[in-house]
């Protein structure tokens, strides 16, 4: 957990109860530091934590050709239409395709 330092003018209300709408389509992970568990959350949901999770949140590589951790979020999208790449292939000729 990256723990940084708060502006002296923010007020934590700690009865608030944190959520997050999981999208159509999207995956989220809930881990519980307590039990030391996962848990997988299929969207459309709503996302409510317990008082001992956080939310895993996920670096993906990102732009074309590929570049690691240009993305972070907290739900994948699932689906062959939300991932390109370029693959360049040299043949025994040298010829690039």
């Amino acid at each position: 957990m990256l723990k940084k330092s708060l502006p002296k003018d923010l007020k934590i209300d700690k009865t608030k109860v944190i959520t997050y709408k999981c999208p159509f389509n999207g995956v989220s992970q809930i881990y519980d530091y307590k039990k030391k568990t996962t848990r997988i959350i299929f969207g459309p949901d709503l996302v409510t934590l317990l008082p001992d999770e956080q939310f895993t949140i996920s670096f993906l590589s990102g732009k074309t050709p590929k570049v690691p951790g240009q993305v972070r979020t907290l739900s994948i999208l699932k689906g062959p239409t939300f991932s390109t790449d370029i693959v360049i292939v040299e043949t025994a000729d040298h010829a690039r395709l």
